[in-house]
């Protein structure tokens, strides 16, 4: 085979990738418009359901095979709602050829006469619209933000916003603390307002554990806390906040604990030997030297 058929056979096979790869483009755009145009009714049936506009990311429209799925049309199920708005708020904002930024600017102004507020980066809204509140309500309740891992938002619970209902509070405020330095600055700005404490351990230790422990010794005139003692909820003589708190059992795990077993416990006891004060918690003595003998007595009992 010559050269010039070669160089015309390779040609005309390009040409025929072109031309497969424009159709594709072509029904993908297509398929694309037609996504974002479903997000009116989605968005308006989604408010209708949930009583908010703050569509998580990975959240999709249940398929036929979900009970709920009918409460959808059937049109919209299995459409993956999260990502295809966050999509079209991009493509809204590159948009220059003035065919294609019309018609998603028809899209937008039908989303804001549902209500939608106008929105640039879906992210920052659920940003604002379900962590902040969520965090602002905990904290309201809680006084403080050290969240446990497991906790989730209640569902249908007034005490919350309704955007927040069965958000994974405890899994994404660890996350936070975690990705710090990845956070973008809104973020950090917005956590600094909510007195957010980036070393929730530390945290917890400057908030509870220290005043606990000063406060049984006012009362009690030693460190010696029993191991099953709990801050009473209800005596005028402990602060309202510090009822609860398992103080003889964090003491306990402190004075016998393995710290080389437990790497959260070496914190605690790097914790502890930063307040000198408090290392006789692991070791008490006596006035003459002796050690003190740590078994329970029958007093100890009215303490637990």
């Amino acid at each position: 085979m010559s050269l010039t058929n070669r160089h015309l056979q390779w040609r005309s096979w390009l040409e025929s990738v072109r031309t497969q790869l424009r159709s594709q483009s072509t029904r993908s755009s297509a398929h694309q418009q037609r996504q974002f145009e479903l997000l009116v009714p989605a968005l308006q049936t989604f408010q209708r359901l949930r009583g908010h506009f703050a569509v998580p990311l990975r959240f999709i429209i249940p398929s036929s095979q979900n009970p709920e799925a009918e409460q959808w049309p059937e049109e919209l199920q299995g459409m993956k709602l999260g990502t295809t708005i966050s999509r079209f708020l991009k493509a809204s904002a590159l948009a220059k050829k003035p065919g294609r930024k019309r018609s998603l600017d028809e899209i937008r102004e039908k989303l804001h006469k549902l209500g939608l507020p106008v929105i640039g980066d879906w992210k920052r809204f659920l940003w604002e619209e379900v962590t902040v509140p969520a965090m602002r309500t905990y904290s309201s309740m809680h006084g403080n933000l050290f969240v446990p891992v497991s906790f989730t938002v209640p569902v249908a619970d007034d005490a919350w916003p309704c955007s927040t209902w069965g958000y994974k509070l405890g899994y994404w405020t660890s996350e936070l603390r975690r990705c710090k330095d990845k956070l973008p600055q809104y973020q950090l700005e917005d956590l600094k307002v909510l007195g957010f404490n980036w070393n929730a351990r530390e945290g917890r230790w400057n908030r509870y554990f220290l005043p606990a422990l000063q406060k049984y010794h006012e009362i009690y005139g030693n460190r010696q806390v029993p191991q099953r003692f709990v801050v009473p909820s209800d005596d005028p003589a402990w602060p309202a906040e510090l009822g609860g708190y398992r103080l003889g059992q964090k003491v306990n795990n402190l004075r016998c604990g393995d710290p080389m077993s437990n790497p959260e416990e070496m914190q605690d006891i790097d914790l502890l030997f930063k307040n000198w004060m408090l290392l006789e918690t692991l070791h008490e003595v006596t006035e003459n030297g002796d050690e003190k003998d740590d078994t329970h007595t029958d007093n100890d009992e009215t303490y637990q």
